[in-house]
């Protein structure tokens, strides 16, 4: 029994890899072939999350079940991917970067209380809550800024209407009309930019609601971090998934998709209510202040409406976040430089 327990005690012990320890190319190879295939299989989610919350007083998105099964009657299974083209190859780059600006954060910052807060330093579980949210949120920040044109670009072609949309058709020619080509009258103050033809020209404003894009992505960067790192560390998972595992490999892998699931569904219902604002200012491309908005989306559909499209979001970030994290920690397995391994 005490054998046992010493084995327990071990585990805890054991040196994470650390980002100087990889090669960075092998790290980057294989991160973006693994995430591929999680944004593929997630993305129709995404696309019925974003008409959930842009199309709200048209019946058949009034549900995620029947929002996904009216663009696949009326749109087929292209539908369900329009505007992939843009979001995969951002998506999956988001990600790549986003876990490498942690890892890089996380490491200088440990260096730094290590010299300039050596008290914090010696207080571990403080030490890793501090920083993991601080990087977390760094590198929120950082993928936000590449992120932005990426996503606005996706979402305004995700919203377009009709099985024929090789162009760019005006946002606001395609976000007033229901299912039966009646005018879909959505609520008075919500005053549409006028755009012209080309897609590019979207490019002016596509960092609209990037001061809301930015809040949103350092505080799920935060929340995400901050819950993934703290189940990774926690005594009762570790002692739990080790007597399941004989192979350490797969027990950390075991670990990071748990602690990948928590910090997903955190990071989701935490910052649902400022993902639907974003997302109305960004599509719509609106001029009026986030706090405007927040009060006629309360007004207009109930303090529900700030959760509107929150099952699907949910649904998809909670697994694409346990495989993107397990990924993660499989792609720093495989791109150890020889010297480590």
């Amino acid at each position: 029994m005490e054998k046992r327990m010493n084995g327990h005690k071990n585990i805890y012990k054991r040196p994470r890899i650390d980002w100087s320890q990889l090669d960075l190319k092998k790290y980057y190879l294989w991160s973006a072939c693994l995430n591929a295939f999680p944004v593929l299989i997630s993305y129709p989610l995404k696309l019925v999350k974003t008409r959930m919350q842009i199309f709200s007083h048209v019946q058949e998105y009034k549900t995620t079940r029947s929002s996904f099964m009216h663009v696949l009657k009326t749109e087929g299974t292209a539908g369900l991917y329009k505007g992939f083209l843009v979001f995969g190859p951002g998506a999956v780059g988001n990600r790549v970067m986003q876990f490498a600006t942690f890892e890089y954060c996380r490491s200088k910052a440990k260096a730094i209380q290590k010299e300039f807060l050596p008290d914090l330093h010696s207080t571990p579980f403080l030490s890793m809550c501090v920083t993991n949210t601080l990087s977390g949120a760094l590198s929120g920040l950082f993928t936000m800024l590449v992120w932005t044109p990426t996503e606005v670009i996706s979402q305004r072609q995700s919203v377009r209407m009709g099985r024929q949309s090789s162009s760019y058709v005006p946002i606001e020619q395609t976000l007033h009309f229901d299912a039966d080509g009646k005018k879909n009258p959505l609520p008075p103050d919500f005053h549409v930019t006028k755009k012209n033809g080309s897609m590019w020209e979207a490019l002016v404003d596509v960092y609209r609601g990037s001061g809301l894009a930015l809040t949103l992505s350092v505080l799920f960067g935060a929340t995400f971090f901050a819950c993934t790192e703290s189940i990774k560390h926690n005594e009762i998972v570790r002692s739990s998934v080790h007597e399941l595992w004989g192979s350490e490999f797969w027990e950390n892998i075991t670990v990071s998709a748990i602690a990948g699931s928590v910090g997903g569904f955190g990071g989701a219902v935490v910052t649902s209510p400022l993902d639907v604002i974003k997302t109305i200012k960004q599509v719509h491309g609106i001029e009026q202040s986030s706090i405007k908005i927040f009060r006629e989306v309360i007004q207009d559909q109930g303090v529900k409406g700030l959760f509107r499209g929150s099952v699907p979001r949910i649904c998809t970030l909670t697994p694409s976040a346990t495989i993107s994290y397990s990924i993660f920690e499989l792609a720093k397995h495989f791109s150890l430089k020889h010297d480590h391994f």
